[in-house]
């Protein structure tokens, strides 16, 4: 087993933090999904992505014990042997613990797809909240694209390198992130764009909490969880940020040439650039040493092997700028490690970053043991240029490490993917309110203007609406609804209102009948209209102005007793104009770039 262990439940171990905050619900109360709910799922998934299921998911339910008796029979049976533990020990680690992560995973995991099998297992324990219901549907949906993938691409090719298979699987994971984020915004309502900024803003808040600290007390645990989380949510990022310049498109065409590094998984510019690893050979074997492990890092391990002295933002940021890289780790009688880890990086300062750190953590490094093995207080570390070498557990003599350089290869040919590039992440504005002054209503948020009705009071304090205007036998709101502009999105947020109203008003829902369902123009565009009329008398008329391309609408709502109140708010919503031909900034949080 090697230093990147291969971690083989293909399931969604990072758990959303994007579903809506519900309140928890009597244990009990809420019921395991159906057989024809989790059918759903897959169907709207493939509808979403835009793929074809070619045939059907057979879906297996399982109580706690058979999803843990499933999940024990997909991981790799062997555990880590003393050897393992040798090659981890060379890169200042010690053993993972395993039964502590197999435990987690165990826990967590809600879902996954067998591939040789073509079947789709899930946790059918009972939701306790709401919320808890709606990630259940999300793991499905990310297991359903599991499936779809394998319909429409086939099974990959095996990478020669761990690091080649764990930016594989990146791909993998994080498109079937993407789909379920999909999934998520046509749950909601919103566009695919927002639902992935949104979530990736959340999580770098929750990221940036996390890492304040510097060196964690269990490194080894936190390598380990980085590595298990990284197709996923490195995986997601570069899917969202290929979808960002291609759409779905592009991202189906990624499977014809997949990334191959970490690297180009964590920087998807230099993937759609053509930027490949440079080749480094095998380092030579010691005298009277036995290899017991070889293979590459890359970006990813590289900057998790620095983070253990020094914590994972210094560690990844020396790591920025690798280019390639080959070690081995031998033994020999006594117990003895050594390690030869060529590099190349990028340019010289990329280089010197990594060079520098690695000095610094010589003492962190010093005199390692674990069980049988040893590594001598001894490094011999040298850099040329671009080149690095890097030679421990032997010699101080830098001549060890020299020899190694002329392993490096030149940089491969570029072969770009495309032109394009991803594009710059625009800042998301704060939202502002409008202000009244002199019966004039003006938003530089919604970039439109108004006139207040006389004897009309208006409010924009209200933090349901963005303007409320109030008279006497007549009320007006104007507000912002984040769902798309679409038929059937526009049926959810009418039909919201009138639920809403019927129960501010404490009205049964016999009580208001649909008049009229029709589109009518107003000075800031062509809108849906609907009408409801009360037995009391009440009129409620509700129009939707779809703005910034679609990805959300203003709301115009007007609700009267009498016709000639009806003609007042006409006449305020006939005074609404837009300040200026350019989008408003409200566009920057409904469609953010």
């Amino acid at each position: 087993m090697g230093l990147l262990s291969r971690c083989t439940v293909a399931a969604a171990f990072v758990v959303w933090g994007c579903g809506p905050s519900l309140a928890p619900v009597a244990e009990g109360q809420l019921s395991p999904l159906r057989t024809d709910q989790v059918e759903d799922v897959v169907e709207r998934v493939a509808l979403v992505r835009g793929m074809e299921l070619k045939r059907p998911v057979p879906i297996t339910r399982l109580d706690d014990a058979a999803m843990v008796a499933a999940l024990r029979k997909q991981r790799d049976a062997e555990e880590p042997d003393d050897e393992a533990e040798a090659a981890r020990l060379a890169f200042n680690l010690h053993r993972t613990p395993r039964p502590r992560i197999q435990a987690l995973l165990e826990k967590r995991v809600l879902g996954f797809y067998d591939s040789d099998d073509h079947e789709l297992y899930y946790r059918a324990a009972s939701p306790h909240t709401r919320e808890s219901l709606f990630k259940q549907r999300i793991v499905i949906a990310h297991e359903v694209h599991h499936a779809l993938q394998h319909d429409a691409f086939g099974a990959p090719a095996k990478p020669a390198t761990a690091d080649g298979r764990l930016a594989l699987r990146a791909l993998y994971e994080g498109d079937a992130q993407v789909a379920a984020a999909a999934f998520v915004g046509s749950e909601q309502g919103a566009p695919l764009g927002r639902t992935l900024r949104r979530l990736f803003d959340d999580w770098d808040e929750v990221k940036s909490e996390e890492v304040a600290g510097t060196r964690s007390p269990s490194t080894h645990l936190t390598m380990t969880r980085r590595i298990l989380e990284f197709p996923y949510v490195d995986g997601m990022r570069f899917v969202a940020d290929i979808y960002r310049v291609g759409g779905f498109e592009l991202v189906n065409a990624v499977y014809e040439r997949p990334p191959h590094t970490t690297e180009q998984i964590l920087h998807p510019n230099k993937y759609l650039a053509g930027e490949g690893a440079i080749p480094v050979d095998l380092p030579p074997l010691p005298p009277g040493y036995r290899a017991v492990e070889e293979g590459t890092l890359g970006e990813l391990v590289t900057g998790q092997v620095l983070a253990t002295c020094v914590g994972e933002a210094q560690g990844m940021e020396a790591a920025r700028g690798w280019g390639g890289d080959r070690y081995r780790v031998a033994t020999k009688a006594g117990g003895r490690v050594s390690l030869s880890w060529v590099s190349a990086w990028d340019d010289d300062a990329s280089a010197r970053r990594f060079e520098d750190l690695l000095r610094t953590q010589r003492d962190c490094w010093a005199d390692n043991e674990a069980g049988p093995w040893t590594v001598a207080d001894h490094m011999s570390l040298v850099r040329e240029g671009r080149k690095v070498a890097v030679v421990t557990g032997l010699s101080d003599d830098p001549a060890l490490a020299a020899e190694q350089l002329s392993l490096v290869g030149e940089p491969p040919a570029r072969e770009p993917v495309t032109e394009h590039r991803v594009p710059e992440k625009e800042p998301v504005p704060s939202a502002s309110r409008g202000v009244v002054k002199d019966a004039h209503y003006v938003s530089g948020w919604l970039g439109i203007t108004a006139d207040i009705p006389e004897d009309f009071s208006s409010d924009t304090r209200d933090p349901t609406a963005e303007l409320l205007v109030k008279g006497e036998g007549g009320v007006a709101v104007l507000f912002v609804s984040d769902r798309v502009h679409t038929p059937a999105y526009n049926d959810a947020t009418f039909n919201a209102l009138r639920d809403a109203v019927l129960r501010k008003l404490e009205l049964p829902s016999y009580d208001l009948s649909l008049i009229s369902d029709d589109e009518v123009t107003t000075p800031l565009g062509p809108g849906a209209a609907r009408l409801w009329a009360s037995q009391r008398g009440l009129r409620l008329r509700m129009i939707l102005v779809p703005v910034c391309f679609g990805t959300g609408s203003y709301g115009i709502v007007q609700a009267y007793n009498s016709q000639k109140v009806r003609t007042r708010l006409d006449q305020w919503v006939a005074s609404l104009q837009w300040r200026s031909r350019q989008p408003p900034l409200v566009c920057k949080k409904l469609n953010p770039r």
